[in-house]
């Protein structure tokens, strides 16, 4: 049997039922807790892999997204090279069709014929028009080629 400090007055402590059955108590407590602990290690440990894994798709999101704006700035690109292009092409035969104009007026007087006969009145008035048309086409490509700079502006921002 042990002595307490207390034993110079002479107690003696002896184990006593109260006793065994607090440390068989402190005992399951203990145990208790080494298995809640546990259980909240795994728990902790579960949602850190699902944090990972959420982690890994929106990194895989994320890289698909870069890819795919990637893509739209390529076809931005050749839509606007496409639409200057085209502006070009349209300006071109505008011009073209001014020259050919002019040459006709050039032969005409060369030839003494009077620009006010009714004949090429309509043939000026029908290319007039459709000059008047191709300068539409070409406001609207340039609009929409500025719109399309526009946005691959702001998408390469992004």
């Amino acid at each position: 049997m042990a002595q307490s400090p207390g034993a110079a007055s002479g107690i003696v402590c002896r184990p006593t039922k109260v006793m065994l059955c607090n440390q068989e108590t402190y005992h399951d407590d203990l145990h208790k807790f080494y298995i809640d602990q546990q259980k909240l290690n795994r728990e902790a440990a579960l949602a850190f892999q699902g944090q990972q894994q959420r982690v890994a798709n929106l990194e895989t999101r994320t890289n698909s997204l870069e890819s795919a704006m990637d893509v739209q700035k390529k076809i931005n690109s050749s839509t606007a090279k496409i639409l200057e292009d085209l502006q070009a092409k349209t300006h071109g035969r505008k011009m073209r069709k001014g020259r050919q104009k002019q040459r006709r007026a050039v032969q005409q007087r060369d030839e003494g014929i009077s620009s006010d006969e009714g004949s090429s009145d309509e043939e000026y008035s029908d290319e007039e028009s459709s000059d008047e048309d191709r300068e539409k086409i070409c406001d609207d490509c340039r609009m929409k080629l500025r719109r399309l700079t526009q946005l691959m502006d702001q998408q390469c921002k992004m």
